[in-house]
């Protein structure tokens, strides 16, 4: 299996609406919310962005305070946690503006689905509203329900994405970009079916797939030669 992002449909839109915020001139926010359900693919895509656009990417938990957050940041930024808070909010305020770095934060949900840690959603939306860097913010399904009880944060979302289930054009997609064997269309259609979209299902059964290609020399797997085999997941009934 080739370590490539597939360019479907939810990975294409994730790339525009960071481009858009990018882009935006001071008059538009630059914070976005991306969010959609486990295995939909969010994950590599922005992990994978991250790394393009030389972000710094912290993940959220749920015993983070602000004070805790900072000190993530910091940590990504190279340089020791202070003592102070105060001080660590400026010194990540400026230094983002300065290298001009995105700030991206995953499992955002934990913050928004408890009301004792809304303050840190108000700190990153401070953080933005000074560095002036695009701050995106990564969540669950579900997620973008809660954002919208916070109207200041909301306001300043100019770009909102959800990670969908796959169609069989982005199960298509995916396999022409990570699979080293090609597979009918007819067999993908069915593994579309079966995983209902789910991005990590359909990886696992192209890797399935590929290993069957392998054993049997094979450089296209055919409909009658994968006939009803499982795709190495367990199905909904």
């Amino acid at each position: 299996m080739r370590r490539e992002v597939a360019i479907t449909k939810n990975v294409a839109a994730l790339h525009t609406a960071f481009n858009n915020l990018k882009v935006a001139n001071q008059s538009i926010p630059k914070m976005g919310l991306v969010h959609g359900y486990t295995g939909s693919g969010k994950t590599c895509a922005i992990e994978e962005l991250s790394r393009d656009c030389n972000a710094v990417f912290v993940r959220a938990n749920s015993l983070w305070t602000p004070r805790n957050m900072l000190s993530t940041i910091m940590r990504e930024l190279g340089v020791a946690p202070m003592n102070r808070s105060d001080l660590m909010f400026e010194y990540v305020t400026e230094n983002l503006a300065i290298d001009n770095r995105p700030l991206f934060i995953d499992e955002v949900n934990y913050l928004v689905d408890d009301s004792r840690k809304m303050v840190m959603l108000d700190l990153l939306r401070d953080i933005h509203d000074l560095s002036q860097v695009p701050v995106l913010l990564i969540g669950h399904q579900g997620t973008e329900r809660r954002v919208v009880m916070r109207p200041q944060l909301l306001r300043r979302l100019s770009q909102i994405v959800e990670f969908k289930a796959l169609d069989v054009e982005d199960t298509s997609i995916l396999a022409e970009t990570i699979c080293e064997c090609e597979v009918a269309p007819e067999i993908l259609k069915r593994l579309n079916q079966e995983a209902e979209g789910n991005a990590g299902l359909i990886t696992l059964g192209l890797g399935t797939l590929e290993a069957f290609a392998v054993a049997n020399s094979l450089n296209k797997i055919e409909v009658n030669q994968w006939a009803k085999r499982p795709f190495g997941f367990i199905k909904k009934k």
